[in-house]
């Protein structure tokens, strides 16, 4: 069965990594990567030049971030956040959150995944 994607945001359980998160995080927070979805994915990847598709994620991240900015100021969450991570052009967002606010995010029809870093990653930090 087809995993079904809606808007901005209901519930949905995270799949967290085995391990706890680090102790320099916030009470209640946790790091989490949002994996997003690939932009153009109708297009083969063939057709594009490596920097084309780099440049594609650059500008999908920094869409999503300022996204994510005006739905936390628009639904006053922005208390569900610690931090929100820089633009990448390698297809993820990294913030420190609520499991609450991550439950929210892969709902976005944008967000493929989000997965809890327990420091096994390495990414984050």
């Amino acid at each position: 069965m087809a995993k079904q994607k809606g808007q901005w945001p209901t519930a949905k359980s995270v799949k967290p990594l085995p391990g706890s998160h680090s102790p320099a995080t916030p009470d209640g927070m946790h790091h989490y990567l949002v994996l997003l979805s690939a932009p153009n994915a109708d297009q083969p990847n063939a057709s594009r030049s490596r920097s084309e598709t780099a440049g594609q994620w650059l500008t999908t991240t920094r869409e999503f971030i300022s996204k994510f900015q005006a739905w936390l100021e628009e639904t006053n969450q922005k208390d569900q956040v610690e931090h929100i991570g820089d633009a990448t052009s390698l297809g993820f967002v990294e913030f420190v959150g609520t499991s609450g606010l991550a439950n929210q995010l892969e709902q976005i029809e944008e967000v493929e995944s989000v997965v809890e870093d327990d420091g096994s990653l390495g990414l984050i930090r």
